[in-house]
């Protein structure tokens, strides 16, 4: 009778657990992390497999049940391009998705991906989600970066992600209806009538840190509107201006860094368009080419102003003259207060 229990009794217990559903991942369920696993189990490879002593990622000591699960084959990332705008210093953000292939032709999203950016001039990269968010400030292309733990070592992918800048700017008094006049008003070509650009001049090169330029032109009267834009690969600036006596704008200085720090070295192309109050008509202007050397222009600029009488200096990116040079006693014998010399050296 004790033989009888001996042999009853283990066979029974094997009957209820073989009917038992007790919950939780089975082997060879899809994972990303050991959370999503039963207890003593691992997540390796994407796949749930039974923990062995000594067993890490990627690893499987001991198994002689079976073939091994599928292991990483490749990885690319989602989307493999990516194409954003920011709209007046706006900050567009783009998701990138580190994607695997098993050996099983199964795919599923990487497990532990590390992203980085070839490039941080035009925004920066989250290294554990992958999010792109763009400066705002600089437009161009980046691309973007991604290795996976696959096995014994890693693999990796890129994408591209590009960032183009549009700032539109209005002068004093320009309403919805001036603007929309630009997009109804027939254009034509007439050197005679446009406005005629006289600064920058055309084919002008400057240094990345210049002030910005004082856009100047030669025809106006009063109840003219002016459309002045500024456009190179990345970016383009757009200003809306009413007639002005002096027939000039000064650009934005956040505008102007943006056009001259993006894609350095590729020409920006200007034009002042005018809308002639007279005729209604929208004259097209000469477009002016000007290209930013890809160095900055570190040091002062000493002149000698006639109005003043004296040597003045400006310092490098500011619009600032400094009258540096204290005022000098009155002569003895005339009452002269000479502060300078009518030429100026390169050092002052």
């Amino acid at each position: 009778m004790h033989r009888l229990d001996r042999l009853v009794l283990p066979f029974l217990c094997a009957l209820l657990f073989a009917g038992c559903d007790c919950g939780g991942a089975v082997p060879g369920d899809s994972c990303t992390t050991d959370t999503e696993c039963d207890t003593g189990e691992r997540c390796v490879d994407g796949r749930c497999v039974m923990a062995l002593p000594g067993m890490d990622a990627g690893d499987r000591p001991g198994f002689d049940a079976g073939p091994p699960g599928p292991t990483i084959e490749s990885v690319r990332l989602e989307p493999a391009s990516a194409s954003l705008t920011s709209v007046d210093g706006s900050r567009p953000t783009q998701t990138f998705m580190a994607v695997v292939t098993y050996s099983d032709g199964t795919e599923g999203p990487a497990v532990a991906p590390s992203f980085s950016l070839d490039s941080l001039a035009i925004g920066d990269v989250d290294g554990a989600s992958g999010e792109f968010t763009a400066n705002g400030f600089i437009g161009g292309t980046a691309m973007v970066h991604v290795s996976v733990p696959a096995g014994g070592g890693t693999l990796s992918a890129d994408a591209t992600v590009s960032v183009t800048l549009e700032r539109v700017l209005r002068g004093d008094g320009i309403t919805d209806a001036d603007v929309a006049l630009f997009g109804t008003a027939t254009p034509v070509d007439d050197g005679g009538r446009s406005a005629g650009i006289v600064y920058p001049l055309d084919g002008v090169v400057m240094p990345q840190n210049v002030y910005p330029a004082d856009v100047q032109w030669t025809r106006s009267v009063d109840g003219d509107l002016f459309r002045v834009t500024i456009t190179k690969p990345g970016a383009t600036v757009t200003a809306y201006l009413r007639h002005d006596p002096l027939m000039h704008w000064l650009v934005d200085e956040a505008a102007w860094r943006s056009i001259a720090q993006t894609g350095p070295g590729e020409p920006a192309t200007l034009t002042v368009d005018r809308l002639e109050a007279a005729s209604g008509e929208l004259v097209r202007g000469t477009p002016v080419s000007m290209t930013f050397a890809q160095a900055a222009l570190a040091g002062t600029v000493y002149y000698w102003d006639i109005v003043r009488g004296r040597i003045v200096r400006i310092d490098d990116g500011t619009a600032t003259r400094v009258e540096f040079m204290p005022n000098p006693p009155a002569g003895p014998a005339d009452g002269n207060r000479c502060v300078g010399c009518h030429s100026v050296s390169n050092s002052g």
